[in-house]
This record gives C-alpha cells, sequence and structure tokens, in this order.
C-alpha cells in the first residue's frame, strides 16, 4: 500500500485515510472499500460505512485536540464501539500481542501505570451508571410506563446541573467522592462531536489527592 499511496501523492491524487493510523488502514483496506476522488472511504455495507464516518470524525477530533487516543482505544477501536480482545490485535495481527501491537505504548504497561488507568476507567463507568440511574429514575416519576431510550439520559438534560464524580474502591463495592461540578447538556463541544460515554463537565472542586489524575480530553479552559 506504500507504493501505491506514493503513485497517488506523485498524481497529485489525495491519499486515503492518511492521517489515519497503520492498523486503521489495515482494518480498513482487508474490507476492500473504494474511494472517492477526494480521498474519503466508501463501502457498499451500511455498517462498514458507519465505521468509517466515525473513523473521520475521531480524527476530526483528534486533530482539534478535543481526543486523545489512549493504546488500544484509539479510533478504530472507538469507531467499532468494542475494546479489543486480549491476545490480538485488529488491524495487525490475530496473534500479535498487545505489547508488540502497540510498541509506542509501551511505557503504558507498567503495572502501577496501567493500574491507575483502570481504576480511571472503572471511574467513569461508575460515574456513568450514577447518572443514569439518577436521570432514569427523575424521568420515571410520575409516569406509569416509559419506553426504553437508545440515548444516554442525560441527552435530554436540558439546564446546567450538579454532578459528582465517584470511584470504585475495594472489592465490597464501596465508592468515594473524587470530585464536584456542572453538567453542561450538549453533545458539542467547540464545534466537534462529543465521544459516546462522555460528557460535557465543568470540574469545580476535586479532592487534593486526586489533583494529578489526567482527563481524557483536557481543555485550555
Amino acid at each position: 500500500m506504500a507504493k501505491q499511496d506514493e503513485e497517488m501523492e506523485k498524481a497529485g491524487k489525495p491519499i486515503p485515510m492518511k492521517n489515519h493510523n497503520p492498523r486503521s488502514r489495515n482494518w480498513v483496506r482487508a474490507r476492500t472499500p473504494a474511494f472517492t476522488s477526494e480521498g474519503d472511504v466508501v463501502f457498499k455495507d451500511q455498517k462498514l460505512q458507519e465505521v468509517a464516518v466515525k473513523m473521520k470524525n475521531i480524527i476530526t477530533q483528534q486533530q482539534a485536540w478535543t481526543f486523545v487516543p489512549d493504546r488500544d482505544w484509539d479510533e478504530l477501536t472507538y469507531a467499532l464501539g468494542k475494546p479489543e480482545h486480549s491476545g490480538r490485535v485488529r488491524g495487525v495481527s490475530s496473534k500479535t500481542s498487545w505489547k508488540d501491537g502497540f510498541k509506542q505504548d509501551a511505557h503504558t504497561y507498567k503495572k502501577r501505570d496501567r493500574y491507575r488507568e483502570e481504576i480511571d476507567s472503572q471511574a467513569r463507568a461508575v460515574a456513568r451508571d450514577e447518572c443514569n440511574i439518577y436521570w432514569s429514575q427523575k424521568m420515571m416519576h410520575g409516569a406509569a410506563v416509559l419506553e426504553p431510550e437508545l440515548s444516554y439520559p442525560f441527552d435530554d438534560v436540558t439546564e446546567d446541573t450538579p454532578c459528582k464524580l465517584l470511584i470504585p474502591v475495594g472489592r465490597a463495592g464501596k465508592k468515594i467522592l473524587v470530585a464536584t461540578g456542572r453538567f453542561i447538556p450538549g453533545r458539542r463541544f467547540h464545534c466537534q462531536d462529543i465521544p459516546d460515554d462522555y460528557a460535557k463537565v465543568e470540574v469545580r472542586t476535586v479532592i487534593e489527592a486526586y489533583w494529578m489524575h489526567a482527563l481524557d480530553f483536557p481543555t485550555t479552559e
């Protein structure tokens, strides 16, 4: 594919998926797509086309620094909506380990670093579950039957709302408060779509012990 890209560049034609990482390009090209004169990916299969569009949108967010890939959680994983299975790397090999498939992130394999990332991931899941439960109960108040929604409950919130972030501690299901803030409605930030599972939150207070925890999508504010 490198030779084909080189020939297209010499001919002054746009290179398809030029800004995507190698494994994403391999995954798409393995499914024999067509390419427009502008270099956009075109699939006859609607599901594959949706993945291609999501990947393109995520790359736009990455260029605007509203999306920061983290090892296996890159544009391909987010577009597919499914995490990588251990022992293989999509777009690389079904027999390649994560350590070899994501060599640029080898430093994150230190046990302590990965443990902290896992805790952060669990914290995000807990916060999302807490928010879902709260808003589900609020929406069901006074209603006997409520049709299931495909969107997240907080997508229907139309006004700024106080919120809090909790993280799990130990194995007994206990949770502790890490930060408080203000939920801001809307699915876009600085003209960019917000990734699934995330929401706009203005952090107001942070427990001192957790000041060093990095945000998935930091902003300049």
